[in-house]
């Protein structure tokens, strides 16, 4: 069942036809299926990818946040005892580097988790699942870069 009858299955028969365009046009953003099967499952499922990615994004911007204020504390805390601040340390550049990647990877997550969300949507709503590879791959890579890179850093800095 395609999802244009899908949404007509669930609209009353005594509306008018301008009813039925205001009623689609509202609901565009929601897709309404038959529930046979696992459609609904699936579908939850998916939802549930998406917000563990999500989490995953919000966790990697949390720690480049979390990154910027542990430094900013240490600067202020050199001043108050009387130390003397240079211009931009070696391990002050890092952690504003370091920071800003973790934020920028952040946003890589959730910009895949979107797009494998809708991606899987999409195909199960034509009965079939995508097995996604290269979202797993990408995120791969780039955890592990960050993690390498965070090794150079503290090798660098010591």
């Amino acid at each position: 069942m395609s999802s244009s009858q899908a949404q007509q299955s669930q609209i009353p028969e005594n509306m008018t036809s301008s009813q039925k365009k205001k009623l689609f046009t509202f609901k565009r953003t929601t897709l309404y299926l038959e529930n046979k099967g696992s459609i609904a499952r699936d579908h939850l499922a998916n939802e549930r990818t998406f917000l563990a990615w999500l989490r995953t994004a919000l966790s990697f911007s949390g720690i480049g946040i979390a990154i910027s204020q542990l430094f900013k504390l240490s600067v202020q805390e050199r001043t108050m005892k009387g130390g003397t601040m240079l211009s931009s340390s070696p391990s002050e550049k890092s952690a504003k580097v370091l920071s800003v990647t973790f934020i920028l990877l952040g946003m890589v997550f959730l910009l895949l988790g979107i797009l494998r969300y809708f991606n899987s949507q999409m195909t199960m709503t034509k009965g079939r699942f995508p097995a996604t590879r290269l979202s797993i791959i990408v995120a791969a890579f780039l955890t592990i870069a960050i993690l390498v890179g965070i090794i150079v850093m503290l090798v660098i800095d010591s």
